[in-house]
């Protein structure tokens, strides 16, 4: 799947930066919340409750 991302669970993936940006998997796979860990957080996507 992708570049980088793995699912470990159904419904929890594992991936890296550019997975987190790749908004056609996001919504394949209906991925929703993203968790990041890293050094210098800003949010990655705007929040819409659609």
């Amino acid at each position: 799947m992708g570049n980088g991302m793995n699912k470990v669970l159904p419904g929890l993936y594992v991936g890296n930066y550019r997975d987190s940006k790749d908004t056609v998997q996001l919504e394949k796979y209906k991925i929703t919340h993203i968790l990041s860990i890293h050094d210098a957080a800003r949010r990655l996507h705007s929040v819409s409750h659609s």
